[in-house]
């Protein structure tokens, strides 16, 4: 379009000095529209080159899953200023390129589905090993999960400890924007397990207890924190 404007100018710019139409007032004129044009696009320049190193690099596709500007959702499609992206909860949100600051792509290659689970300190870690290696094990052999989860579980050892709790990290390598659905389907599945166990996940308590000083007739209260399975 803009090759076309270009040519469709200068042709009648030529066929007006043919018909000896003295044309420098136009190009002068033209000259100083041209000039207040540019300083006015300067964004609109910014957000088409920008757009096109974006497009040239492969940075995003329509489709993809990506997370821009901190908008998490789907590429819905491009145009010369903007990218139209679905976030989760089906709001539309237009951004123009030159204000990106960063691109997020989880549709490429693989993704990590990464599990922090907290151990009750009165289970043993090594059993809370094996317990975890047969989550991931028979969540493999699930028709919905085979597919989706491309790599054993990976045990990363003790991450942390909370209120005296070991917390397990580890994680598996998924299909490309499902490492959150495996999360999820890891979580239930060993919550099953550990119900159908008697085993639940150690979570602090708060103790009260009203106690009475001889002769004061005064109360004071003991706070104490427990862990309890």
């Amino acid at each position: 379009n803009t090759l076309l404007i270009t040519v469709l100018i200068i042709a009648t710019l030529v066929s007006l000095s043919t018909l000896g139409v003295d044309v420098t007032p136009l190009l002068a004129g033209a000259g100083i529209i041209g000039l207040a044009v540019g300083f006015g696009a300067q964004t609109l320049v910014q957000d088409l080159i920008t757009g096109l190193f974006i497009v040239v690099e492969d940075s995003m596709s329509v489709g993809d899953f990506v997370q821009i500007n901190g908008f998490m959702g789907t590429v819905e499609g491009f145009n010369l200023r903007t990218v139209r992206l679905r976030d989760l909860e089906g709001v539309v949100h237009h951004i123009t390129f030159s204000k990106i600051s960063s691109i997020h792509n989880m549709s490429r290659q693989f993704g990590i589905a990464l599990l922090k689970i907290r151990i009750p300190r009165e289970l043993p870690i090594d059993d809370a090993i094996l317990l975890m290696n047969e989550t991931a094990d028979d969540l493999r052999l699930q028709p919905d999960m085979r597919w989706l989860i491309w790599s054993p579980l990976e045990m990363q050892g003790i991450h942390s400890f909370e209120e005296g709790c070991p917390v397990l990290r580890m994680r598996m390598r998924t299909k490309p924007e499902y490492q959150w659905d495996v999360s999820r389907a890891f979580n239930l599945l060993l919550k099953r397990k550990m119900e159908e166990r008697y085993i639940d996940v150690a979570a602090p308590r708060i103790s009260v207890q009203m106690e009475g000083e001889g002769g004061s007739g005064s109360a004071y209260l003991e706070r104490r924190g427990q862990s309890e399975v």
